[in-house]
């Protein structure tokens, strides 16, 4: 007998962190448009997931720039703005750090 799995936000967001942990930008993006199709919107844990995801160490640049692209097509205009911030060369890692503090809950 098959079990059916009745995903809600909290799943999505914990799913989505486990494919960013291993880099699977495209897998992650894919459940948040599965997380959208199925009624549930992307919090504010939503979008600390996937910028956070940009200050790991090991990103490489053609996944920032495919999160970059999904992002600012979407209608979240705070989750764009620090996006662009975050992947500013002009921006100092100062700056980014304290992005990092006080958006993502994240000592850099």
């Amino acid at each position: 007998m098959a079990s059916i799995i009745n995903l809600d936000e909290c799943t999505y967001n914990t799913i989505i962190k486990g494919f960013l942990n291993a880099n699977n930008v495209v897998k992650a993006l894919d459940y948040l448009d599965s997380m959208r199709s199925q009624g549930f919107a992307a919090d504010a844990t939503t979008a600390s997931l996937f910028l956070g995801f940009l200050t790991y160490p090991n990103v490489i640049d053609a996944d920032k720039a495919l999160l970059q692209k999904y992002v600012l097509d979407s209608d979240d205009y705070t989750a764009n703005v620090i996006l662009m911030l975050l992947t500013d060369p002009n921006v100092s890692d100062a700056d980014k750090a304290l992005l990092q503090k006080y958006f993502l809950g994240r000592q850099g």
